[in-house]
């Protein structure tokens, strides 16, 4: 049954990601855990590289890794059942688990990298917990199937997180029929058993700032219990019995499959007296009198840890694959039992296995690509194509490539035998991919037919020349060159602003800082404009640089027009619908999923006005969090990157973490990279900030960026409050950050005072004059005031107000942008003021821009000092 699937196996990128790993662990290369995630073990992969050495690289070889371990699954089903209760049982469930359900046949010749595994590993555990209970009062027998226990459940522990669904139940089983266990030497075993058996998931953790830990604290969609258990009833179960088809949910035999589910409920309801009256018997005294109580018992906690963790809303019926396990052991017991009871239940009895067996056979049968032509000549077909582009690239001497589509992408690097590294653009499930590509001399970019037009507006918004050729249903960009001219940023904080809609954000998007930022809030529509006075006329002014985040909110037509009265304008560049935003790095367009920079060239030309007016619509917002603008620097050179990655690790201590952009990082080594846990999110940062991108809370950090962000850098970091050191060589600017000592706590004086309206400005009224030496503002949800923007004024009676010159204090939190670091708090925003002294009002304005006022809804926490003067 399974080789009906293997003649002619599915293939994706999933797919192809096991068979990537498996030829890594056939040079030699070793993952501990599925590419691009911080859970699933890498079992499967290395099973796949035994089969790739004894029979060679294909997708055959590949997909029969999980359909060994469901032939494993198999054996040990008949062991199970016998255990349960004889011989019988255990034949008659093997008997059933051969032939289907279809889905679980289906899941086990795919190499999904997960879920094979934990069918064995379900019912070895199982195995297992019986004998152990069987034994429990053997000595040294005993105390081996306890070692084992453990050693198994670690193992499967590391390969998928949902063997949970057996362990926990298991353990309490092996618990109450010797209490003594958690404190006996068996037990004790058991742990170390465990603890060796997932040793490669502790070892990974150490490796990687414990990144299982974080996933699984991580937040996850869920919509409640029921919802799942819902879906549990009404969607999963009709296709674990094999009664309808995933996706469509029709029958899979019309008129018959009804039967087929009811039956199976029929199945279920006539175990379930039996099995309740054993489990109830085995957890009251200890002794198990039915084994099938265990069956039971598992699940339970299958359910209950599916609806739990959100099973149904990931919509897959993955999630309770573990199912098959036990459902035929149900359908076996209730076969024996109707045998046994008397003539005439065995009829019954044989109609229940006749049904389920006819009903697996046919389902199995039908979504076999062995007995669908049309199937396996689109499979084949799916093939061909695949070669070839693969053999164009070949020809072409392209052996790495971004390709657009992710179900593309791993697929066909894996046809090629690794031959040709294809890489996602964005969110590239293994960086050491996009780092070959990075260091390569010759790119390509593949993409879908249907897709090659935004493609190539996104090649014309960035100013680079390629080469198109369309092969098998794709087209191939390559020889994709960036434009000659070198650029630097121009910054400066006499920069002014205006917005339609929302001006009263419109300088955020040039504040660097990656907390605030200019959006639309509301979807986008044409005619909405950002404008940018640069103070004076620029030279050569040819780049703009777009912060999107989330990457949804990227402009989706763009006009960009330049001035230099604001009378006459002239248009610079069009930007059409683009795949997504992505920036020239090591001379190839890169895009970063979680802080999208899109870069728009054109000719230089002298402006002090830029205005982006949207031309498009898109039921997303517009987001821009921050804004940079170049202009020509024609004495400027690339940076040498393999050069200036020597030079690096030869500037720095062998523990330094260094923060780079993504042309030099492919030429560090991954020692020097700071780590990316997926952190919880924290209630301060802001929600189109990912946590994963905060920068390491430490007294030093190391910064190499390419010479022209020494400045925009240096601004940014000595906003946040940390004092630099600098280094130049190879066209790389080298910072050593280091965080500024704290002042000395300040005594509050009054806290959260609300500030009110007072003409364009704000005014907070202390009560009384008091010694001030510097307050604390904390604002609203998405509304940030920046301190290059502030000016503050005292009083002590009210009557007229002193300027005071102010030092901005931030919180020293960072974040990384794929660019450069910007601060990533907004508030609290701490201003000590340089001329501290006795003031009952205090008055905020805005230097620049003042007519768009300050958000309402800030508070005011100040601050004072004894030592002041006593004059008031």
């Amino acid at each position: 049954m399974r080789g009906a699937f293997l003649v002619s196996p599915p293939m994706d990128s999933d797919i192809a990601v096991v068979g990537l790993m498996g030829i890594d662990a056939l040079n030699g290369k070793f993952s501990l855990m599925y590419w691009g995630q911080h859970y699933g073990g890498s079992l499967e992969a290395l099973t796949a590289a035994v089969f790739f050495k004894l029979f060679g690289v294909s997708s055959q070889a590949l997909n029969a890794a999980p359909a060994l371990y469901s032939l494993i699954f198999l054996a040990l089903l008949y062991f199970v059942g016998k255990e349960i209760k004889n011989r019988r049982v255990g034949l008659t469930a093997v008997f059933l688990a051969a032939l289907g359900p279809f889905y679980s046949i289906w899941y086990s010749t795919v190499a999904r990298g997960l879920h094979a595994e934990l069918l064995a590993f379900g019912a070895l555990i199982i195995l297992l917990c019986l004998k152990a209970v069987k034994d429990h009062d053997k000595g040294s027998t005993y105390a081996w199937i306890c070692l084992v226990f453990g050693l198994v459940c670690g193992l499967a522990f590391w390969n998928n997180f949902l063997i949970a669904y057996f362990i926990i139940p298991c353990f309490l089983y092996m618990w109450r029929a010797n209490l003594r266990l958690i404190i006996s030497w068996s037990g004790l075993l058991m742990a170390l058993g465990f603890i060796v058996g997932s040793a490669p998931l502790l070892f990974y953790n150490l490796q990687n700032d414990w990144g299982t830990l974080h996933f699984l604290l991580s937040h996850r969609r869920h919509t409640g219990f029921a919802s799942n258990l819902s879906y549990l009833f009404f969607k999963s179960m009709p296709v674990l019995v094999g009664s309808k088809y995933d996706h469509s949910y029709q029958w899979v035999i019309p008129f018959f499959s009804p039967l087929v589910l009811g039956l199976s409920a029929v199945t279920f309801l006539g175990t379930l007296p039996f099995f309740a009256k054993g489990l109830w018997q085995s957890l009251k005294t200890g002794k198990s009198q039915e084994n099938g109580g265990l069956l039971l018992l598992c699940l339970i906690f299958m359910v209950l840890i599916f609806c739990r963790i959100g099973g149904g809303d990931i919509n897959s019926h993955r999630y309770f694959l573990s199912f098959f396990v036990i459902w035929p052991l149900f359908a076996a017991w209730i076969f024996d039992w109707l045998l046994q009871k008397s003539k005439k239940t065995a009829p019954f009895g044989w109609a229940i296995v006749i049904i389920l067996a006819f009903s697996n056979l046919y389902g199995s049968l039908a979504t076999a690509p062995l007995f669908d032509p049309g199937l396996r000549e689109q499979r084949l077909a799916k093939v061909d194509h695949s070669q070839k582009v693969i053999d164009h690239l070949l020809a072409k001497k392209v052996y790495n490539a971004y390709c657009t589509e992710y179900w593309d992408s791993h697929r066909l690097s894996f046809q090629s035998k690794a031959k040709v590294n294809l890489v996602l653009p964005f969110k590239e499930r293994r960086p050491q991919n996009q780092d070959i590509l990075l260091r390569s001399q010759q790119t390509g970019f593949i993409t879908p037919k249907g897709k090659a037009k935004y493609a190539a507006n996104l090649f014309k918004a960035m100013g680079a020349t390629f080469q198109e050729d369309k092969v098998a249903g794709y087209v191939i960009f390559r020889d994709i060159k960036p434009p000659e001219l070198q650029t630097e940023f121009i910054f400066t904080s006499d920069f002014e602003s205006w917005a339609d809609p929302d001006l009263k954000d419109a300088s955020q998007a040039w504040d660097l800082n990656a907390a605030t930022g200019w959006r639309t809030r509301g979807p986008q529509k044409p005619g909405q404009t950002y404008l940018l006075d640069l103070g004076q006329v620029e030279k050569d002014v040819c780049q703009i640089m777009l912060s999107s985040s989330p990457i949804q909110e990227k402009p989706n037509k763009l006009e960009i027009l330049t001035s230099a009265d604001k009378i006459t304008w002239q248009t610079a560049a069009m930007v059409s619908e683009t795949l997504f935003p992505a920036f020239w790095s090591a001379g190839k367009p890169f895009s970063l999923y979680h802080t999208p920079w899109q870069e728009i060239r054109f000719a230089p030309r002298d402006a002090r006005y830029i205005k982006l007016v949207q031309t498009g619509k898109s039921r997303y917002w517009w987001s821009m969090p921050e804004l940079l603008i170049g202009r020509a620097a024609p004495e400027a050179n690339l940076p040498d990157l393999q050069k200036a990655a020597a030079w690096v690790q030869d500037a720095l201590p062998p523990e330094a973490k260094v923060y780079c952009q993504p042309g030099l990082r492919a030429f560090l080594p991954f020692s020097m990279r700071p780590p990316e846990p997926n952190r919880p999110k924290p209630a301060w940062l802001a929600d189109h900030l990912r946590p994963h991108l905060l920068i390491s809370d430490q007294e030093k950090l190391y910064f190499a960026l390419p010479e022209r962000y020494k400045a925009l850098a240096l601004e940014a970091l000595a906003s946040a409050g940390w004092g630099t050191d600098v280094k130049v060589n190879f066209g790389i600017c080298l910072i050593t950050a280091k965080r500024l000592h704290k002042q000395k706590p300040e005594r509050i004086l009054r806290r959260d005072l609300k500030l009110l309206p007072a003409g364009k400005g704000l005014v907070a009224d202390l009560g009384e004059p008091l010694p001030l030496t510097s307050v604390a503002l904390n604002g609203i949800k998405d509304r940030f005031i920046t301190p290059h923007d502030l000016e503050v004024r005292t009083s002590p009676q009210g009557k007229s107000f002193g300027l005071k010159n102010l030092h901005a204090n931030w919180p020293g939190l960072l974040y990384w942008t794929g660019l450069l670091p910007l601060p990533a708090k907004a508030f609290p925003l701490r201003l000590e003021l340089t001329s501290p002294g006795y003031a009952r009002y205090l008055k905020l304005d805005r230097v620049l821009n003042s007519q768009l006022g300050l958000p309402p809804g800030l508070r005011m926490n100040a601050y004072g000092s004894r030592t002041l003067s006593a004059e008031k």
